[in-house]
């Protein structure tokens, strides 16, 4: 037994596992261990949730005039004045919007969402709203 011992032989004011104050040097270390993974996981939890909405596309939005309209095939041919997509592009009406397709569109002005965060002109992208 060391320093006289204690109960079973343990001395539990060894002077390695105890501060001045009589706190237990092993517990805080542990304890801080432990907060310091929580904080850290909670930082990490909070930044990835911050960074997905920020990263998130929703779709490129677009401004045009309307130039033709196909209703055989629910396209719209658009000449796009928005600077990401300038020039004379091809976009596909949704379902339930192409009954809405008549002439009476041509020439008019037009503002929607497609469903990508580019734009190519050899490409049809599906309008979203």
């Amino acid at each position: 037994m060391k320093n006289g011992g204690g109960a079973f032989g343990f001395d539990f004011m060894e002077k390695r596992n105890f501060d001045r104050k009589g706190g237990n040097i092993r517990m805080k270390k542990i304890v801080n261990k432990k907060l310091g993974i929580v904080l850290v996981s909670f930082a990490l939890i909070f930044f990835f949730a911050w960074t997905s909405d920020a990263l998130e596309v929703d779709g490129l939005s677009i401004t045009g005039l309307v130039k033709s309209i196909d209703k055989g095939n629910g396209t719209i041919g658009v000449d796009v004045t928005t600077l990401s997509c300038k020039g004379l592009r091809v976009f596909r009406v949704p379902e339930g919007a192409r009954e809405d397709l008549d002439s009476s569109l041509v020439g008019k002005k037009v503002q929607f969402r497609i469903d990508s965060a580019t734009c190519k002109s050899a490409k049809i992208y599906d309008i979203v709203d």
